[in-house]
């Protein structure tokens, strides 16, 4: 955790010591809308506040815009940069005159000029391109140079990069927002690497935005009055044309005064319809007595005195049939008194009854004849009322007619008028050239840089650091498979530990050690350092040397050889069965270390014994004495013997010679001669040669290191311990971080 959190803070430290400063400049301008009539109306209100949004969205796209960034760059010739002594500058700066246009070629120039004020340019490969006389321009990539008058020789780096490139960069300096959401408006913010650049930069951006505008302003005013001016032409045409066309259909239709022509047209029709039903009712009474006359025999010319007492009949045909009823009566009288004295066949009779039947008829006819002009009269009548109905049913659709083209000539004219006050408007909009955008606040001049803004960087970090830390720490104790503790070591094995050996800077003999001189190499006495730590590494190993003891009393015997063993390399083993046996020999116990690591010798490197004293190896592969190979140290001040039987030489078949019986044998000679033997073997999980020594000796130590030693592969050493039949008398743990109490007292003591 400790490591993660440092890491991070070291590279927040990094990023704000070397990471180049920038500065900020801000500047705001107020966009005006021009304010319609529309938002009077409050259904319209909210879409009038929409097309302010978007015009502001709409603005802020347009600070950022090429139009507006490529004039600022071609001015301020920001794709290039020309190195001096001094640092890197802009061209205005350097040259009394510099021109680089969009079209400058992209590369690095040398330009130098001599004492004699002759100017040279050179390219990237050594090519000279250019050269010019003094007080003249230098052309060069399309780009004109022209240097001060001076006569001091200087030499400058011209870097070009390509224009779209720098307006690309320039683009990404610059933050353009709304400063409120309800506000017409909008910010500037422009980045630099130093505060006059910052500035310059959010100036010039400025000043190119409201000349856009207002070049865009002028434009659509233009545009807006051309097109109002020809939909102006449009709208008069049709209205003219709409005006012809009600003209022509008043004149073709009569559609003049329709509503008094209606009213007329109804009065006519009611009239129409009140004669016909007269005439028709007329009709047939008439009919229906001419039938009935017809029909009744009885009465004789009687009959026909009704008939000419019809009313209607007898008013239109006064005068002939009031001559004919008088005769038929006339004529009648004149039978019935010449009936009274003649009989029926008389011939005068004959006559009269002749002559009232012709006048009898004469009256019929009329009757029939009048009843054939009513039915003349009704046929006319239902005509004309034919006619008149036409008429009516015309009517409506005429003035719907009338009403459609009325209000296409009103809302022409509307529009048209409508037209005229926009064109009228726009034409002094584009005379007056009113401003739409106004710079609220200019361009400001930063006293301090923006970034690396140190506070909040040291702030994060901190939080980084710490998450980072703790992150760090939870995934190493997660996948960390290593014991560290004596409880979790002994509730996984179930095997004692007998000693923890504190952590020290500089492992070696906890006692100082004296090594004799042997095969012409001089003697040699290591003596460590004390330090409290030594004291508490000194107590643990005598603490492990008297539970050996207590653990042979408990068996009936004390243990005379242990073996010293580990999982894996670099846990120990070598340090713990060197200090055992040191320990043990200084109290006078005679005792014998063997070093039967063959491969590593780590026993001779810990106690500084030569690497070519002959040791196992000799011992094994020839019939020397023993006594030839066990140099005999002095432990401690009292120079008490510590004897040691080095690895030898180095051979591949440990093995093979630590499963032989002269092993044994030498194995249980050094057993009978010695109180206590300590072997030090290779680890166990590493190479073989271990289980066979384990399987020879009264007892096993297993070092395990804490936060070194996997558990998987503590396990897998003791199941092979246990195949090998050793006995496995306890664990030392080694490399532990003791509590203070235990440091406390050692200085005490």
């Amino acid at each position: 955790m400790l490591g993660g959190f440092t890491a991070v803070m070291v590279a927040v430290l990094a990023f704000v010591l070397f990471m180049p400063k920038t500065y900020e400049s801000s500047a705001s301008f107020l966009v005006e809308h021009q304010q319609t009539s529309r938002s009077e109306v409050s259904a319209l209100a909210v879409l009038d506040r929409l097309g302010r949004l978007a015009t502001r969205e709409t603005e802020v796209a347009l600070v950022r815009s090429r139009r507006v960034v490529e004039p600022v760059v071609d001015r301020g010739d920001l794709h290039v940069t020309v190195r001096t002594p001094n640092g890197d500058q802009r061209p205005s700066e350097v040259f009394t005159s510099f021109v680089a246009g969009s079209d400058a070629r992209a590369g690095t120039y040398e330009l130098s000029r001599d004492a004699g004020g002759r100017t040279t340019v050179v390219g990237r490969s050594g090519d000279t391109l250019a050269t010019a006389a003094p007080a003249e321009h230098l052309y060069f990539g399309n780009v004109a140079v022209l240097f001060p008058v001076t006569d001091s020789a200087v030499t400058f780096r011209l870097t070009i990069i390509p224009f779209s490139q720098a307006v690309q960069e320039v683009q990404e300096q610059i933050t353009v927002d709304a400063v409120q959401r309800d506000a017409d408006l909008i910010g500037l913010t422009c980045e630099a690497r130093t505060a006059e650049g910052a500035q310059w930069l959010c100036g010039a951006l400025a000043q190119s935005y409201v000349t856009l505008r207002a070049e865009l302003q002028k434009a659509e005013a233009t545009a807006a009055a051309e097109f109002l001016a020809d939909q102006a032409d449009l709208v008069s045409q049709r209205l003219a044309a709409v005006e012809d066309s009600m003209r022509s259909y008043a004149q073709r239709a009569r559609a003049v005064a329709l509503g008094a022509r209606a009213a007329e047209e109804v009065r006519q029709n009611t009239q129409l319809w009140a004669s016909r039903e007269q005439l028709r009712a007329e009709r047939a009474s008439l009919v229906a007595l001419i039938t009935q006359i017809e029909g009744d025999e009885a009465r004789g010319s009687g009959k026909y005195r009704d008939l000419v007492s019809f009313p209607t009949f007898l008013k239109n045909q006064n005068q002939i049939v009031t001559e004919l009823v008088a005769n038929l009566v006339e004529l009648d009288n004149r039978r019935n008194d010449l009936a009274v004295r003649r009989s029926d066949q008389d011939v005068e009779l004959a006559a009269l009854d002749q002559w009232i039947a012709d006048t009898e008829g004469q009256i019929k006819a009329i009757a029939v004849g009048y009843e054939q002009a009513l039915a003349a009269q009704i046929t006319s009548l239902d005509e004309a009322l034919e006619n008149s109905g036409a008429v009516l049913a015309a009517i409506p659709l005429q003035q719907l007619e009338t009403a459609r083209l009325e209000r296409q000539v009103s809302l022409l004219e509307d529009l048209y008028g409508f037209l005229q006050t926009r064109l009228q408007e726009a034409e002094i909009a584009q005379a007056v050239e009113l401003p739409s955008v106004r710079v609220v606040d200019r361009a400001s001049l930063p006293f301090e840089h923006s970034r690396p803004n140190e506070p909040i960087a040291f702030a994060l970090g901190l939080l980084l650091a710490s998450g980072f830390g703790l992150v760090l720490g939870l995934w190493r104790e997660s996948v960390d498979t290593s014991v560290r503790e004596r409880t979790a070591v002994e509730e996984e094995t179930g095997i004692p530990v007998l000693s923890m050996i504190p952590a020290l800077k500089k492992p070696g003999p906890v006692i100082s050690v004296r090594v004799p001189a042997t095969n012409g190499h001089k003697a040699a006495v290591v003596s460590p350092a004390w330090t409290a730590e030594r004291q508490l590494a000194l107590e643990a190993f005598r603490t492990l040397s008297a539970d050996l003891r207590f653990l042979g009393r408990g068996g009936g015997k004390d243990v005379r050889s242990v073996a010293v063993t580990s999982a894996g390399r670099e846990e120990g083993k070598t340090y713990t069965a060197c200090n055992l046996a040191i320990a043990r020999a200084s109290h006078g116990v005679r005792t014998l270390l063997i070093d039967a690591d063959l491969r590593a010798r780590g026993v001779s490197r810990f106690l500084r014994i030569p690497l070519d004293v002959p040791g196992l190896t000799e011992l094994m592969t020839s019939d020397t004495q023993v006594s030839r190979h066990v140099p005999i140290l002095e432990v401690g001040s009292a120079g008490n013997p510590l004897c040691v039987l080095p690895a030898g030489a180095v051979t591949s078949h440990g093995a093979e010679l630590l499963e032989s019986d002269r092993f044994r044998t030498l194995l249980k000679k050094m057993e009978d001669r010695f109180d206590l033997v300590v072997i030090d073997t290779p680890p166990l999980n590493v190479v073989t040669d271990s289980a066979a020594i384990a399987a020879r000796v009264q007892s096993v130590l297993l070092v395990v290191r804490a936060g070194r030693t996997d558990s998987t592969a503590l396990e897998f050493t003791l199941e092979r311990l246990e195949r090998a039949g050793a006995h496995t008398v306890g664990i030392v743990l080694n490399d532990v971080s003791l509590p203070s109490s235990y440091r406390a007292y050692s200085r005490e003591s």
